[in-house]
């Protein structure tokens, strides 16, 4: 007999996308239905063996047809399987969101809480939420590159240009007025130097203001948004608009206040471009594995790095990645994380089952 395996998302991101060939590398057949999507799913997820519910209790409602933070605590009440709530952010982490501290994560008889961060997995234990388990993030470290030509020449950047790319949406956290202060300091520095800036997401409603403000002070060119591909050849849609935005990137900023965890400096080790951060918490966590950023408040850092060996920074930085952050290695990780928690049934051979029990308070 085969397990089941249900993800309710909060969106559609290589994140959950990892978790489901995780789960399927274990023998599951995954199902992922993304919350306030037109599509229902097609088994009903409270009946599956495992209920992972990924990245709601710290997750905005997306629009009108999203459930928001609470979207699977319904559901995950009534799951005749395990449960497990995958925590990128937690709500008192979010400005937006504090006010549910308290409240959610929701408290399931049985479920397991698996945050991203050290970080996260002590502030649910300080709240009494058991157990819990650290899985953190996993990246493909042998992703195909993306395109780095035309994605350049849809940004409109020439060939000795030195395209700075933040990959995340404009709002508070993330922080567009460190890259703006950035950009001003490098172009003190490099008068003659051709710098563009592009910030490859959306503007939040909130922020647009704020936004506004901050690109009128910028001394260089400014990109947000996708590229117009109206004027190159090749299809966008046959390619990866994220790997495109690594490969077309010099420097990689991530300029943000909280990061759940830091993928954006992962991906900047699989593309091989140095990546410029603020301190945001969790990025101690990434440096604790060896891996080496440069840092915003020091862009003289960045100078040194166009004159030392580029090729073995990057060739050091993949292989301690490799080490702890690999998506190879999550299979594993989960299948630790369901023995520990006394799961046998998820990591043992599969077997038939017509019990109809609620398995979740079992051992």
């Amino acid at each position: 007999m085969t397990r089941s395996a249900s993800i309710l998302a909060a969106r559609a991101d290589p994140e959950s996308a990892t978790w489901a060939a995780a789960l399927t590398a274990l023998g599951f057949t995954v199902e992922v239905t993304i919350d306030g999507a037109d599509q229902p799913p097609l088994v009903d997820p409270r009946d599956a063996d495992l209920l992972v519910i990924h990245d709601l209790c710290g997750h905005s409602p997306g629009g009108a047809s999203g459930g928001g933070p609470r979207a699977g605590e319904v559901i995950a009440r009534e799951a005749r399987g395990r449960v497990v709530f995958r925590h990128l952010d937690l709500p008192w982490q979010r400005r937006e969101l504090a006010a549910l501290d308290g409240e959610l994560p929701p408290r399931v008889a049985g479920a397991l809480h698996a945050p991203i961060s050290l970080r996260s997995s002590r502030e649910l234990r300080a709240r009494g939420y058991e157990p819990t388990t650290v899985i953190q993030g996993f990246v493909d470290l042998d992703a195909r590159p993306g395109e780095r030509g035309g994605t350049r020449a849809a940004l409109g950047c020439g060939p000795d240009d030195l395209l700075i790319v933040q990959p995340t949406d404009a709002m508070e956290r993330t922080n567009p007025a460190g890259a703006i202060r950035y950009l001003q300091e490098l172009h003190r520095r490099f008068p003659r130097r051709a710098l563009r800036f592009w910030l490859t997401g959306a503007v939040d409603p909130v922020y647009a203001t704020t936004f506004a403000r901050l690109l009128d002070r910028s001394p260089v060119p400014v990109h947000v948004g996708p590229p117009d591909h109206s004027a190159t050849e090749g299809d966008p849609a046959d390619g990866n608009p994220r790997a495109d935005a690594f490969a077309a990137a010099d420097v990689v900023i991530v300029p943000s206040t909280w990061e759940s965890f830091g993928f954006a400096p992962l991906e900047a080790i699989v593309a091989r471009r140095p990546c410029v951060t603020f301190a945001f918490p969790t990025l101690t966590e990434l440096q604790a594995c060896g891996l080496t950023f440069l840092s915003i408040d020091e862009p003289e850092e960045l100078a040194r790095f166009t004159t030392r060996d580029s090729e073995r920074f990057h060739d050091t930085n993949l292989r301690r990645a490799r080490i702890s952050f690999d998506a190879r290695l999550l299979p594993a990780a989960l299948a630790d994380a369901f023995a520990a928690a006394g799961w046998h049934e998820l990591v043992g051979p599969a077997v038939d089952d017509d019990s109809g029990s609620d398995r979740r308070l079992g051992g």
